[in-house]
């Protein structure tokens, strides 16, 4: 959600940014392996998956601070 041209997304960014901010522990050495899960879900429709890799942009950049 937080990627996509929707209206909501700035929403859903800032709300991301906001739990990101609270991790205390190493989360990006774990991301490949979610993202290869999530693109693995049988219920995802093919613009989800092909989103996977800017979401995944967009925790790492978030993450970084």
């Amino acid at each position: 959600m937080a990627v996509s041209p929707a209206p909501y997304a700035p929403g859903a960014r800032a709300g991301l940014a906001a739990l990101l901010s609270a991790v205390r522990t190493p989360l990006l050495p774990h991301l490949p392996a979610a993202r290869t899960r999530r693109a693995a879900d049988p219920n995802l429709a093919e613009g989800e998956v092909a989103a996977l890799g800017a979401a995944e942009s967009l925790v790492r950049s978030l993450a970084a601070g």
